[in-house]
């Protein structure tokens, strides 16, 4: 098998904050995370959602985000953009989002996919390779996947909390997605959004997955919590290492 790699980070809220955390801060972050993407020459990104905190991102937050969406589709990584809970601008209507516009100028943003309903894409990268991206944007149920075995690598990307993970003070989750939602359904490798706190995913038997995290520090009770993003490279045998 051809050896890829690529990014995956998440939650990173755009929006305009009152506790000395700026939006250039946020901006940074997401440049430092393309630099490093185009430094090593990664094949795609993921966005396992949240790009706003606000279902109404004030004009600043919105025009930010999609200059940096445009710089990230200039550099020519494809970035699938999954939707979040924070995204949706309302909790009851899956078809409205923040990123809705962006559709509209896909002509611009050739490199930007915006994953917005329960789907699956697929990535033709390079030698015959081709990977599949399997999305379950937040409030969708993952349920009944069908998994082409004529593909390379299948990913599962949700954004949802996980019963038996944990949140960054170390309280149990409660409520949330059954870990057997994801299990043995053939998946190569399983990612989720929504936990700001990167951990593995327990209770997979014939894969791996992570919460990839939160990639920055926002002063709402995470400060010294351990925040980042994921990279990812297959090593030959269709195993990756993160």
């Amino acid at each position: 098998m051809s050896t890829f790699s690529f990014l995956a980070y998440s939650d990173i809220h755009y929006h305009h904050y009152t506790n000395g955390l700026t939006l250039g801060d946020v901006s940074d972050t997401e440049e430092q995370m393309l630099q490093f993407a185009i430094y090593n020459h990664v094949d795609f990104i993921l966005f396992l959602g949240d790009r706003y905190m606000s279902r109404n991102p004030m004009y600043e937050a919105s025009l930010l985000s999609d200059r940096m969406l445009k710089k990230i589709s200039n550099s020519g990584i494809p970035l699938y953009i999954l939707v979040g809970n924070h995204d949706r601008l309302t909790k009851n209507d899956f078809k409205t989002h923040t990123m809705s516009h962006i559709n509209m100028y896909a002509k611009d943003l050739p490199n930007i996919t915006i994953m917005d309903s329960r789907a699956a894409w697929c990535l033709p990268i390079k030698d015959k390779l081709t990977v599949a991206i399997h999305a379950v944007p937040a409030g969708h149920e993952p349920n009944n996947f069908v998994i082409d075995k004529n593909l390379n690598f299948n990913i599962c990307v949700f954004h949802g909390l996980i019963l038996g993970s944990s949140y960054g003070n170390g309280t149990p989750v409660e409520t949330g997605l059954s870990v057997s939602s994801f299990n043995n359904k053939g998946f190569d490798l399983v990612l989720g959004g929504d936990n700001h706190t990167h951990q593995e995913i327990k209770g997979l038997d014939d894969c791996r997955g992570f919460f990839v995290g939160a990639p920055m520090q926002h002063n709402w009770g995470d400060e010294n919590a351990k925040r980042g993003w994921m990279y990812f490279q297959t090593i030959g045998t269709g195993d990756t290492k993160a």
